[in-house]
């Protein structure tokens, strides 16, 4: 059982590297940074904090669903 839990773990970092690499070879992570830029570019360290409230929606979501998929 812990095997299978360590491989899962493995398999997510992988996957989550290919993403990042094929988003910025399309050049689609370029854009969400230009896009985040005009959102909140003007506020004094807006991009941080957009990444601590995306973060805070996001993680518990995603906990659940590896919970139903575990």
């Amino acid at each position: 059982m812990a095997g299978s839990l360590q491989s899962n773990r493995y398999t997510a970092v992988a996957f989550f590297i290919l993403a990042s690499s094929l988003m910025n070879t399309f050049g689609i992570a370029q854009r969400i940074f230009d896009f985040a830029q005009a959102l909140v570019g003007h506020i004094r360290g807006g991009r941080a904090r957009m990444e601590i409230t995306c973060v805070r929606a996001i993680s518990p979501r995603l906990s659940h669903l590896a919970m139903l998929a575990g």
